[in-house]
């Protein structure tokens, strides 16, 4: 209960909560693919601010020292895996607009930008110091779990036809649904 209590007075929690409600208010006025290039290019700028920022404190102190802790390990997988976001939503817009042509999706590229995101992302998981100094083992057999169940994902989804479950989801998410035509054109919030 008294983490319940701590969670509902939390003002960063309500910020979160007020601006993902004042999203869902003001997008559906506007086209879906206008909305999706205005918050993909704030995207891509914040990357590059969060890069920015961070990487003059990165840069010196890997001059200081050839020990990596948990500050200058979190700090490089914050700033690897918010640029690296920033590159793919640039990428994703010039593939938008220059119609869609597959090799920009099915190339190494595209590959390896995703390989710097795991990359962050077991910076994060193993940061030193993140319990007692020491990298929770417990940490290291959530990286070797998730590496195995992404491995395992993309054999098992080689051989899947997701058309239908991608056509499962359009009624909930199209913009059809998200305008009031679709599923939820009873809604009060569109009405």
């Amino acid at each position: 209960m008294k983490l319940l209590k701590g969670l509902l007075r939390n003002r960063v929690l309500w910020t979160a909560f007020s601006l993902s409600a004042l999203y869902w208010i003001i997008a559906p006025h506007f086209p879906s693919s206008a909305v999706l290039e205005i918050t993909n290019g704030v995207l891509s700028v914040v990357g590059i601010a969060v890069f920015v920022s961070y990487s003059p404190g990165i840069i010196t102190r890997m001059a200081q020292t050839d020990k990596v802790d948990r500050v200058l390990q979190l700090s490089m997988g914050i700033a690897l895996s918010w640029s690296v976001t920033s590159i793919l939503r640039l990428w994703g817009l010039m593939w938008r607009k220059t119609g869609q042509p597959e090799w920009m999706q099915t190339n190494y590229l595209t590959g390896y930008f995703a390989f710097l995101i795991i990359c962050a992302g077991v910076l994060h998981i193993t940061a030193p110091g993140a319990i007692d100094g020491v990298v929770p083992k417990r940490n290291w057999i959530i990286v070797g779990i998730a590496l195995g169940c992404g491995i395992g994902l993309a054999v098992y989804s080689a051989d899947i036809n997701f058309e239908g479950f991608v056509r499962m989801l359009e009624p909930y998410i199209s913009v059809d649904a998200v305008e009031g035509r679709g599923l939820f054109r009873y809604s009060l919030l569109f009405s």
